[in-house]
């Protein structure tokens, strides 16, 4: 409960005070280190993996997936839609 409070009084501040830039995706992801792990443990970047390991939706893996994408630790998509691991 407390964290949800804690979520919602960012995403205000972040609202009414612009300029404090809170990355509301990092705020969100609470399993991004979680996620990050998994993918380095298992040396392959597919959301399926994440679906599976944390219980999450696709929707949230591609969410994760475009946060480690912005970090440097997994590259674009290539033409086929796969990705590789860039920094272990």
């Amino acid at each position: 409960m407390n964290r949800v409070v804690v979520v919602f009084f960012l995403f205000s501040l972040s609202t009414y005070f612009p300029q404090l830039s809170i990355d509301k995706r990092v705020v969100a992801e609470d399993k991004y280190h979680e996620a990050k792990k998994i993918i380095l443990r298992e040396g392959a970047a597919f959301p399926a993996i994440l679906c599976d390991a944390l219980l999450i939706g696709k929707n949230r893996a591609e969410r994760i997936f475009d946060q480690l994408k912005r970090d440097g630790i997994v590259s674009p998509k290539d033409e086929n839609g796969n990705r590789k691991i860039i920094k272990s």
